[in-house]
């Protein structure tokens, strides 16, 4: 996911993987410390759970339609400033 959102960003950055057990010390003292934190423990623990539904049950049983996460479905993100993104996290 994070690929696709750098790509619809025109961004690079370098990913590091971090152990979940390593983050979640650092996700406690966010979440403790920012208004909006963009992660919490409660997500890292949703990451457990599979979550996946086959392909076609969101039509089927719910009629949605989904749409492809792909970068050309979030060109969206090109427009949100540095500012923007900070007063959003800082609330």
């Amino acid at each position: 996911m994070t690929e696709r959102i750098l790509v619809a960003m025109n961004a690079s950055r370098i990913l590091v993987g971090v152990p979940i057990s390593l983050l979640r010390p650092l996700i406690a003292i966010a979440q403790r410390i920012l208004p909006k934190p963009p992660v919490t423990t409660s997500l890292l623990d949703l990451l457990k759970v599979d979550n996946v539904v086959e392909p076609n049950d969101l039509a089927t049983e719910l009629g949605i339609d989904p749409l492809p996460f792909a970068p050309e479905e979030l060109f969206y993100l090109k427009n949100i400033s540095l500012k923007e993104a900070v007063r959003s996290l800082l609330g």
